[in-house]
């Protein structure tokens, strides 16, 4: 009895032993089918990521209606606002795609870009293009401007056309085109507002004898060209008022005059007047303004006495000055006023 209940202790030790070897054996059969579903379970994911990009064909309106723009032809802008407009949905960016060829007035081809992460494929787009035509923004520009004197303004047009540029010209009278030049004849905007400076310059002053306010001022025209458009700007040009802009004071001090008589001549005082290219203006602000006899005349309040000298301007067709300006001066070496 003792030897049977041995026999079967020893049977059980061996069937345990051996269905644990077999379970032990199994672990790693399972982890590896385990592992395998895992990575298919990542296949799957990457597979699915891959798909988070949309399909530009599967937009769900592609007709857009009426799109306005100040080109001649649509831009990937201009879609790409009509198409978030009318589906209510960021599709992609003008950085995602292009177009396959030309835009026409109907409609456009338009494909992905290999480096977009939103879009692939390509698809087409239809609408009604309407350009809306550019036009000058202010109805009337009136300038002014003296001799010598370079300005800028600025003109702002409505509806630009992209890479278009304003041809600003003085049409070809001769004395206008002489006096009035413009420094900047053909400018582009400096972004897409369709706003553009124009720096000009009058260089010089001729009366043509039309009229006696031609004495004082002239009114030249700027003509603006841009895409068909023209426009003049009226430009008033006026002389240097002798009296009114040179200086604050009333009178210029001149100092001291080497003159050989008693009193000095007209060549003498400008030669006070100009002073030399190494005089500093700081204090002789009317030095900026160079003089000549074709400019001014000398003249005194009482002639006889030479009381009150004054430089009178000649208004001469081609001198740039108009009006007087009271002066002051000594003899050099003298102790009396010139000017009493």
């Amino acid at each position: 009895m003792k030897k049977l209940l041995l026999l079967l202790n020893s049977l059980n030790i061996l069937v345990f032993s051996t269905g644990s070897i077999i379970a032990c054996n199994k672990k790693p059969a399972d982890t590896n089918q385990n592992n395998n579903n895992n990575n298919d379970t990542n296949q799957g994911g990457s597979t699915s990521s891959t798909h988070t990009k949309r399909d530009l064909n599967s937009i769900k309106i592609k007709e857009l209606g009426d799109i306005k723009g100040s080109n001649k032809l649509p831009t990937l802008q201009d879609i790409l606002s009509k198409l978030l407009d009318v589906n209510k949905e960021e599709f992609f960016t003008t950085s995602d795609v292009k177009f396959s060829s030309d835009p026409t007035l109907k409609e456009a081809k338009i494909e992905a870009l290999a480096t977009s992460t939103k879009v692939f494929g390509s698809t087409t787009i239809t609408y009604n293009y309407v350009q809306l035509k550019p036009s000058f923004a202010q109805e009337e520009i009136n300038l002014y401007i003296k001799v010598f004197e370079e300005r800028s303004f600025s003109i702002r047009i409505n509806n630009p056309v992209v890479n278009q540029k304003l041809e600003v010209i003085v049409p070809s009278e001769e004395r206008d085109a002489k006096c009035l030049k413009i420094i900047t004849p053909e400018t582009s905007s400096n972004n897409s507002d369709g706003v553009f400076t124009i720096k000009y310059k009058l260089e010089k002053y001729i009366d043509s004898g039309q009229g006696e306010e031609e004495k004082y001022y002239f009114v030249a025209p700027i003509l603006l060209k841009y895409d068909g458009l023209e426009k003049i700007v009226h430009v008033e040009c006026s002389r240097i008022n002798l009296y009114q802009d040179i200086v604050d004071t009333a009178i210029v001090d001149l100092g001291e005059i080497d003159m050989e008589g008693d009193h000095p001549t007209l060549e003498e005082v400008l030669k006070a007047w100009n002073g030399s290219e190494n005089t500093s203006r700081e204090d002789k602000p009317w030095q900026a303004y160079k003089l000549t006899t074709n400019d001014v005349k000398l003249d005194y309040w009482n002639e006889e006495e030479h009381v009150g000298p004054e430089l009178m301007s000649t208004y001469n067709k081609d001198s740039a000055y108009s009006n007087f300006i009271q002066i002051k001066f000594e003899k050099k070496g003298a102790n009396e006023k010139v000017d009493r």
